[in-house]
């Protein structure tokens, strides 16, 4: 007895961090396919979805620190994984807040790490250096978990960060 197997091998799609979006979506397709209802050769035309570019690493260094106008403005420095040329995005501390309010950790989420709180008055000093830490530390962990286990979270953090996607 011989048994034919036939198989194709597709991109990974944007969001596509770990099996159970994929299994999701294949399963019905195999199980057509076990059933005859659909040919297990079929001609394929893929088109290669847009993919973000992985970050290796995030960094607000104290010198990224600066007052601009009325604002105080951090500097974050992106490294890719792919080891092309680092880049930095200046933003807000409102920026920052709204990107935690748009990917709303769960209260099991991060639980190492807390959004640094807004205070009532000025944020300089010894303060504002415990707040660039307490970003820097948060935004690092949620970059890590947008990549392998929250992937809902890729798109407003890619935004976020300025990342180029790539064809």
């Amino acid at each position: 007895t011989r048994i034919r197997i036939n198989y194709w091998v597709r991109l990974t799609g944007p969001l596509e961090m770990s099996i159970s979006p994929v299994l999701s979506t294949e399963v019905p397709s195999l199980l057509d396919i076990v059933c005859s209802r659909a040919a297990s050769f079929a001609n394929r035309t893929i088109d290669a979805p847009q993919q973000a570019l992985l970050v290796a690493g995030v960094a607000i260094p104290s010198e990224g620190v600066r007052e601009q106008g009325e604002f105080t403005v951090f500097s974050v420095q992106v490294t890719p994984a792919d080891g092309a040329e680092p880049w930095t995005v200046i933003r807000r501390y409102q920026q920052f807040h709204q990107l935690y309010c748009t990917v709303q950790p769960a209260s099991n989420h991060l639980v190492a790490v807390s959004f640094p709180r807004k205070r009532l008055r000025a944020c300089v000093g010894k303060r504002l250096d415990h707040r660039r830490r307490g970003l820097e530390v948060w935004l690092s962990e949620v970059v890590r978990e947008a990549q392998s286990r929250e992937p809902a979270w890729m798109q407003p953090v890619c935004e976020f960060l300025e990342v180029k996607v790539r064809r």
